[in-house]
C-alpha cells in the first residue's frame, strides 16, 4: 500500500492531540481512499514533539517507512521550519518523502498581503462595524430588512430581479440580509464580506441614513457618510472578483473527489490571468508560466503603465459614472494596482513549488497521455524509478498502454484499470508506471480532509462529555 501522509494538531481538553489521516492506492485498487489513521497527546507542540507523534503512530503502520511517499502539512514553522521543522527531521530518516504544502493554506496567505498592503482601513472599518451592527439587534434586522425589501438591496442588481434575487436566498428560502464580519486569520473571507455587502449596499445606505437622523446615532451617522463616499464602493468592486476567484478555486481543493492536476492547472491559469492584468504583452508573450515565476516586478520594463493596468470593464465603467473629479481617479486606481502587484508576487512565492511539482506530471493526464509524444523526461524522480533500465522499461510499457483499449472516462479509473491489468501469466506488466501516477493521485492538495476531524471530535467530545479519556475519543474516531 502506498499512501501520503497528511498530518494536523489540535488542543484537546488542555492537551494536544497529534492527528494523521493518509490518502493512498491500495496493491488491488479500486478507489483511491482516504482514512483515519491515529491521534496522539503530545506535552508540546515544537517540531520534536512532532517528530516524536508521527515515528510513534508510523511503528504501528510501517516502521521503516518505505511506503510513505509524502508528507502534506501547513506553513506553520515547526512543521515546515528549514533547519529545525517537522519536514527536515523526518527527512533525515526518510530522505525519500515528498512534501506538499496545504494548498488552502497557501492561497489565504496569497490573499494576505495584498488585503492587508492594498485594502484601505476604512473599506475594513465599513465592513466589521457593518457586521457587527446587526449582530446583537434583532430590532435593527428588523428595521433593514423593512427598507431592503422597500428599495432592493444594492447596486448589483434590483428586487425584481429573480437572478439577483436568487443570490440573496439561503437554504431555507429566506432573504440573507446578514453581514460577515472579517476574520483576522483567514484572508479569503473577505471575499464573502465584501460580496454580501455590495449585493446590499443601497439598502445598507439608506438604512443608516434613517438611523442617524432618526435615533440621532453617531456610529450610524458615521457609516452613512462612508457609504455615501463613492470611493470605497468602487475599491469594494474592484476586490469582489479576484478574491472570490481565489476563494473559488481553494474551494477546488478541499473537494475528496477532485482532480489534483487540473485544480492546479486552473491555479496557474489564474496566475497567468493576473500576470495579463499587469504585466506588459511583450513580457507575457516571451515568458513560459514557468518562466513568470521569477519576473521581478521592481523592474519597470515590465510592469505596465498605471493607467493602462486592466482593472476590470466592471469597475472602469463605475470609475467613469462616478462623480470623483477627474485628477483623483488615477489617485484611486493606485490601490488596486498595488493589489494586483502584491497578488502576482504571492503568488510567485507560494505556488511555484507545487506548480513545477505538477507541470512534470501532466503528461498522464487524458487525452494527452494517450496521443501527445513520448519524452524520457516524463518518468522522473520523485514519482519514478531513475536507473537507466527502469526509464527504458517504463518507455516501453507507455507505447504498449497506447496500443490497448482503456476506460477513458476519467484519469482515476483509467489508471486504476492499467494498475489491475494482468496479462496472460497473471502478472501486471504496467505496475511501473501506474504506482507512480498513483502517487501522484494521492497527493492530498490539501488538509481539509484532516482539519474534519475538528468537526467530529466537536460531535464527540461535547461539554457534557468532558473527562472523555484520549483513547475512548480516538476508538470513537475510527468509527465516526
Amino acid at each position: 500500500m502506498k499512501y501520503i501522509i497528511n498530518i494536523i494538531f489540535i488542543g484537546v481538553s488542555g492537551l494536544r492531540k497529534f492527528f494523521l489521516d493518509q490518502s493512498c492506492s491500495p496493491l488491488d485498487a479500486e478507489h483511491i481512499i482516504s482514512m483515519y489513521l491515529g491521534m496522539e497527546e503530545m506535552p508540546r507542540a515544537d517540531a520534536l514533539s512532532l517528530e516524536g507523534a508521527v515515528r510513534k503512530i508510523m511503528d504501528d503502520w510501517d516502521p521503516d517507512g518505505r511506503n510513505m511517499i509524502g508528507l502534506g502539512t501547513d506553513r506553520a514553522s515547526s512543521m515546515t521550519g528549514q533547519h529545525h521543522g517537522l519536514e527536515s527531521l523526518l527527512c533525515k530518516t526518510w530522505p525519500h518523502v515528498i512534501h506538499i504544502s496545504c494548498a488552502n493554506h497557501e492561497l489565504d496567505l496569497v490573499a494576505r498581503a495584498p488585503v492587508k498592503a492594498a485594502l484601505p482601513s476604512s473599506v475594513e472599518y465599513i465592513l466589521k462595524a457593518s457586521s457587527n451592527w446587526f449582530s446583537h439587534s434583532a430590532g435593527r434586522i428588523a428595521e433593514y430588512k423593512k427598507i431592503a425589501d422597500l428599495i432592493g438591496m444594492g447596486d448589483e442588481g434590483s428586487a425584481e430581479d429573480d437572478d439577483y434575487n436568487e443570490r440573496l436566498l439561503d437554504g431555507n428560502g429566506n432573504r440573507v440580509i446578514k453581514q460577515i464580519s472579517p476574520s483576522a486569520t483567514r484572508w479569503l473571507v473577505f471575499a464573502d464580506c465584501i460580496s454580501r455587502l455590495l449585493l446590499q449596499y443601497h439598502a445598507l445606505s439608506a438604512h443608516f441614513q434613517v438611523v442617524g437622523v432618526n435615533e440621532r446615532c453617531y456610529e450610524a451617522k458615521v457609516l452613512a457618510n462612508m457609504y455615501k463616499d463613492e470611493v470605497h464602493c468602487l475599491h469594494m468592486i474592484f476586490l469582489a472578483s479576484p478574491l472570490n476567484e481565489l476563494k473559488r478555486i481553494g474551494n477546488l481543493f478541499q473537494s475528496n473527489h477532485s482532480n489534483n492536476i487540473k485544480i492546479y492547472k486552473e491555479l496557474q491559469t489564474y496566475f497567468m490571468s493576473v500576470g495579463r492584468q499587469l504585466l506588459k504583452p511583450g513580457v507575457m508573450n516571451h515568458n513560459s508560466a514557468l518562466s513568470l515565476y521569477d519576473i521581478c516586478l521592481d523592474t519597470a520594463f515590465a510592469l505596465l503603465p498605471i493607467d493602462l493596468v486592466d482593472l476590470g470593464q466592471h469597475f472602469q465603467k463605475k470609475l467613469e459614472e462616478s462623480n470623483i473629479a477627474k485628477e483623483k481617479k488615477r489617485d484611486i486606481r493606485t490601490a488596486p494596482v498595488n493589489f494586483l502587484k502584491e497578488l502576482f508576487d504571492g503568488l510567485q512565492k507560494r505556488i511555484k513549488p507545487a506548480l513545477i511539482l505538477i507541470s512534470k506530471t501532466e503528461v498522464f493526464q487524458l487525452p494527452q497521455f494517450l496521443h501527445e509524444k513520448l519524452e524520457a523526461s516524463m518518468f522522473s524522480p520523485p514519482f519514478f524509478d531513475q536507473d537507466a533500465l527502469s526509464q527504458g522499461e517504463l518507455e516501453s510499457k507507455a507505447h504498449l498502454i497506447r496500443e490497448m483499449s482503456w476506460d477513458t472516462s476519467s484519469m482515476k479509473s483509467f489508471w486504476i484499470e492499467i494498475h489491475n491489468y494482468m496479462d496472460a501469466s497473471g502478472r501486471h506488466p504496467f505496475r511501473c508506471i501506474s504506482h507512480g501516477v498513483l502517487k501522484i493521485l494521492c497527493m492530498p492538495t490539501s488538509n481539509a480532509e484532516v482539519e474534519r476531524v475538528f468537526s467530529q471530535v466537536n460531535l464527540i467530545k461535547t461539554h457534557k462529555r468532558t473527562r472523555m479519556q484520549a483513547d475512548t475519543l480516538e476508538a470513537m474516531l475510527y468509527c465516526h
